[in-house]
């Protein structure tokens, strides 16, 4: 029987990660496949999981909308899965099924390492990968990337958003403001960290020394963003975008075009994604240009 592992979502016809994780697969030369597992909530169960892991997979990616309630099906939570209530990594222990984030380390080295839209700098992503989860490891003093006194604007309030804020309490941002369209999501992800840098916030126009404004929903592209923060935010302030396909939202275009710095949810993609083979083959892939270069003839250009 072959091995597999796959991304357990819904509506993942968009998604590129088999093109990544199968080319590692065959550069590595492990004989597996990652496939895309598209499922409808009311079939997504216990028994569902435990048939596929029958039929040979021994991991899974877990994308929207299933990162927070899969958790009921596991049979373990890593430390950061029970703080954060949300994985998006599945991987088979002593025949237990074990839930991960792998996301949290996939938004922070990328800023830790500048990266820019094109993946210009791929040897700091490789060594950075390292050294942020040796930090995390450690629970060292907290991760220096931003001005001191930075505020971070997040949008959204779903499975994605909750590890980023895991993510940036680990960093010296000053605090975190979250504004999401159902503010009940948000008062309870602000009530499950329970930490005083974390805000809610019912108006754009209520931010303040903000450097980084992130978009954790799936709908940045669906429409024009407009909302101007021209004049609200210094030009050094970065957009940065979870979606990665097209490689230039509605959301970032317009910040591009207001001036400010952006990046994509590409390299946050590519590092989680390399994390989560780690848990499965026990082998941490290697971020290379021929990588980089598969993966953008797949991702639509605007």
């Amino acid at each position: 029987m072959q091995t597999k592992v796959g991304l357990i979502g819904n509506n993942i016809s968009y998604s590129i990660s088999p093109v990544f994780h199968n080319y590692w697969l065959s550069e590595l030369k492990i004989n597996a496949i990652y496939n895309k597992i598209d499922i409808s909530a009311n079939l997504l169960t216990k028994d569902y999981l435990f048939n596929l892991i029958k039929q040979g997979y021994i991991g899974f990616n877990v994308t929207i909308p299933y990162k927070e309630s899969i958790l009921s099906l596991v049979n373990k939570c890593s430390s950061s899965v029970e703080e954060i209530k949300a994985c998006n990594t599945l991987y088979l222990q002593d025949l237990s099924l074990v839930a991960s984030n792998t996301d949290i380390f996939g938004f922070i080295v990328p800023l830790l390492s500048s990266t820019d839209i094109d993946f210009s700098n791929i040897e700091h992503i490789n060594i950075n990968l390292k050294k942020v989860q040796s930090m995390f490891k450690t629970n060292s003093s907290l991760i220096n990337i931003f001005k001191e006194g930075s505020n971070a604007l997040l949008i959204g309030a779903g499975g994605a958003t909750r590890a980023i804020v895991y993510a940036l309490l680990k960093s010296n941002i000053n605090e975190i403001l979250i504004i999401n369209r159902d503010i009940n999501k948000a008062k309870n992800l602000e009530k499950d960290f329970n930490n005083q840098r974390i805000k809610v916030i019912k108006d754009l126009k209520d931010i303040n020394n903000v450097s980084l404004v992130i978009n954790s929903t799936p709908l940045s592209n669906k429409s024009p963003f407009n909302f101007s923060f021209k004049n609200l935010l210094k030009k050094d302030c970065l957009f940065y975008d979870l979606i990665y396909n097209p490689k230039i939202t509605n959301f970032l275009l317009q910040a591009e075009q207001e001036g400010f710095k952006i990046l994509n949810g590409l390299p946050m993609l590519i590092i989680q994604g390399a994390l989560s083979f780690n848990y499965w083959f026990k082998i941490l892939p290697k971020i290379d240009k021929n990588l980089i270069n598969i993966i953008n003839k797949s991702i639509k250009n605007t």
